[in-house]
């Protein structure tokens, strides 16, 4: 369906492409309204099937969240509490990441190639910023990226925790390899290989040790 491939190939890019805005303390990404857009699409054209696994996945996480919310339900009548952002945000992650499972588990095989365009614009982007960081004024305001005194020796990337730019480059070349594998995507071994080549350097440029090992 077309329609969810657009707005899934969306999410890919929010997620990986657009800072974390926060409203209220509480973090909130485009994204989420169109993995709701997504879910509430796959519903009515009857495409969610979730198997075992995904279940039980969708049952912890849903757990977790009305274990936090009561938890926090007793800070707050009890020991008298006043402060909500950090319940709110855990929240927010365990429930979108219930919908998510639901909306992923529901993507069909096939014409998911721009894939392979967002990791060489991802490394192209990381690279970019982290060499001509301190040309970049509005982008590095735009992504919080005010400069540091650590940036002389590493390289944040698009975020400004370098582990975290370098999570979101291994995360996209894992969906090359899975999509490969899942027939989601098609790719050449040649190609293929140039996106691990390619994943690398943006990682050893961000210096992000457990992402160097993630990937072998």
């Amino acid at each position: 369906m077309n329609l969810t491939r657009w707005i899934l190939a969306a999410i890919m890019i929010d997620l990986v492409f657009l800072p974390m805005f926060h409203l209220a303390g509480i973090p909130v990404k485009i994204s989420y309204v169109l993995i709701l857009v997504m879910l509430v699409t796959n519903v009515r054209l009857g495409y969610v099937s979730l198997d075992r696994v995904t279940k039980n996945l969708i049952i912890i996480l849903c757990g977790l969240a009305i274990v936090l919310a009561l938890g926090h339900l007793t800070f707050l009548l009890i020991f008298g509490g006043d402060t909500h952002a950090n319940t709110l945000r855990m929240i927010v992650i365990y429930v979108m990441s219930s919908l998510a499972l639901i909306t992923g588990n529901s993507v069909a095989p096939g014409k998911h190639n721009y894939l392979i365009f967002l990791v060489l614009i991802y490394a192209t982007a990381t690279l970019t910023i982290s060499i001509f960081h301190e040309n970049l004024g509005f982008i590095t305001r735009f992504y919080g990226l005010e400069y540091q005194s650590y940036f002389e020796f590493r390289k944040p990337g698009l975020f400004f925790n370098p582990n975290v730019s370098a999570l979101s480059m291994t995360l996209l070349y894992l969906s090359i390899v899975v999509g490969e594998k899942y027939g989601y995507i098609k790719i050449s071994a040649a190609v293929k290989f140039l996106l691990l080549l390619v994943s690398l350097a943006t990682i050893v440029v961000l210096l992000s040790r457990n992402q160097i090992i993630n990937m072998f």
